[in-house]
């Protein structure tokens, strides 16, 4: 049996944002969602586990050969890359 899917609200309970963002992201299409009539959505448990795929990023990063092992290293996020630099 397929588990039930969610309604705006048990979505944004999980995610922590508010009924009204789901709302957002149906109609911009970037989740998908269905109607049991005419008012009511749910989200598929599927539409939920490929949106959250699709949007979570992970973060590697490998210290650069020419720093001490002991040596912290500090990120800094620009709006087009990530950059690396030696703490002062």
């Amino acid at each position: 049996m397929d588990p039930r899917p969610y309604t705006p609200e048990t979505l944004a309970e999980r995610w922590g944002c508010t009924p009204n963002h789901v709302r957002a992201l149906i109609k911009r299409g970037e989740l998908c969602a269905f109607r049991i009539g005419p008012r009511l959505l749910r989200i598929p448990v599927d539409a939920v586990k490929q949106f959250e795929e699709k949007n979570t990023t992970q973060a590697a990063v490998s210290r650069p050969a020419s720093l001490p092992p002991d040596e912290p290293i500090i990120l800094t996020l620009t709006p087009g890359a990530l950059a690396l630099s030696k703490s002062r």
